[in-house]
């Protein structure tokens, strides 16, 4: 018999938490990104939006969204859950660093 600790649901809210913080903070940067004209939004389907108001407002909800679907999966399945949180927040890291080193001037 395989025993499995459960994985605290206190520890994926934080992360999730934790994803949305840095979900906002790759909006902000790219914000300021695109308005010194560092840098463009590589995403298509963001790309009309930013430099609008609507641009925080639909990156806050879409995050959002995404963070009570994993919840939802974290109810039935917490491994996955926890799979795909760490994997979005590795992705932002990664993100956020880059926009970062972008509006320091780079390498």
């Amino acid at each position: 018999m395989r025993l499995t600790r459960a994985i605290p649901d206190s520890l994926l809210k934080y992360l999730l938490v934790f994803l949305v913080v840095l979900s906002m903070s790759d909006a902000l940067l790219t914000h300021y990104l695109i308005e010194y004209d560092i840098a463009s939004e590589s995403n298509p389907f963001l790309a009309p939006f930013v430099g609008l108001p609507d641009f925080f407002v639909l990156k806050f909800f879409g995050v959002l969204l995404v963070a009570i679907i994993i919840w939802d999966i974290h109810r039935r399945h917490p491994k996955i859950a926890l799979t795909v949180t760490s994997f979005a927040i590795a992705g932002y890291l990664i993100i956020v660093l880059w926009n970062l080193i972008l509006f320091n001037g780079g390498w």
